[in-house]
C-alpha cells in the first residue's frame, strides 16, 4: 500500500513539473470579441491558448476522384478519374492553384493540366466580421489555362475556362468537396463549351498562426 501511494505521489510530481513549461489547449470559451475558440495564441503564465481567427489555412493538396462533364457545340462528354490538385493561398481572398487529371469517356482516355486562381469573393468580408476564417472553405471564382490531349483527338488543345464554384472540408479536414459550373474555351477547335466538375476526395492542408 505505502508503495502504491509513493508512485501515486511521484506520478503527479512529474506531470506537475512537464507541464510547468508545455503548451496546453484550452477549449474553453475566451473574452474575446468575434472569436470561435478552437486551440489558440495568448500567452498567460506559461500557458498557451489559441483562438479560430488565429489560425490560418495555407496550402491544400488533393487527391481525389473527380466527374466532369463538357456540354455544347456538338459535344456531349461525361468522364471519370483521378484528381490530383495543389492549392496555395496568396491572400485570404485569392489562392493559386496547380491541377492534373486523369479521365476515362468510354474507351477514350484523356489528360488535363490547369493552372490559374481561385477567387473566394466573400470570405474577406467573412473574416472581417468574426463569422469565418482564412481557409479553403467557401464559394469561389475561377480563371484557368488549360492544356488537354485526348487518344480521341490524337493532339494537345490549349484552352482558357471560367466559371463558379464551391469547395468544402469536411470529415475532421482530411476529406474535401468541390463543384463547379464554368465556360471553356478550345484555341485549337475555336469554340465554347459548358463545363462541370464534381470532385471528391482526401486533402492534406498545412497551416500557421497569424501574427499579432
Amino acid at each position: 500500500m505505502k508503495k502504491l501511494i509513493i508512485i501515486i505521489n511521484l506520478f503527479f510530481c512529474l506531470t506537475a513539473f512537464a507541464q510547468k513549461d508545455s503548451v496546453i489547449y484550452s477549449t474553453e470559451v475566451m473574452p474575446q470579441k468575434n472569436d470561435s475558440l478552437i486551440k489558440a495564441q495568448h500567452k498567460k503564465d506559461g500557458l498557451f491558448f489559441w483562438t479560430k481567427s488565429q489560425i490560418e489555412a495555407t496550402k491544400m493538396l488533393k487527391i481525389a476522384g473527380s466527374v466532369n462533364g463538357a456540354f455544347g457545340n456538338g459535344l456531349m462528354i461525361s468522364e471519370q478519374g483521378i484528381h490530383l490538385g495543389y492549392e496555395q493561398k496568396i491572400r485570404p481572398s485569392f489562392s493559386l492553384v496547380t491541377e492534373l487529371r486523369g479521365d476515362l469517356a468510354g474507351y477514350f482516355f484523356s489528360q488535363k493540366l490547369s493552372v490559374g486562381g481561385h477567387y473566394y469573393y466573400d470570405l474577406a468580408k467573412k473574416i472581417k466580421k468574426g463569422t469565418s476564417v482564412n481557409n479553403f472553405n467557401a464559394s469561389y471564382l475561377y480563371l484557368k489555362s488549360n492544356v488537354y490531349h485526348s487518344n480521341a483527338f490524337g493532339n494537345f488543345q490549349p484552352s482558357i475556362s471560367l466559371g463558379w464554384g464551391s469547395q468544402a472540408q469536411t470529415f475532421f479536414k482530411f476529406a474535401f468537396i468541390d463543384f463547379g459550373l464554368g465556360a471553356n474555351y478550345n484555341f485549337a477547335t475555336k469554340s465554347i463549351t459548358a463545363e462541370t466538375k464534381f470532385i471528391i476526395g482526401l486533402d492534406k492542408t498545412w497551416y500557421k498562426t497569424k501574427k499579432k
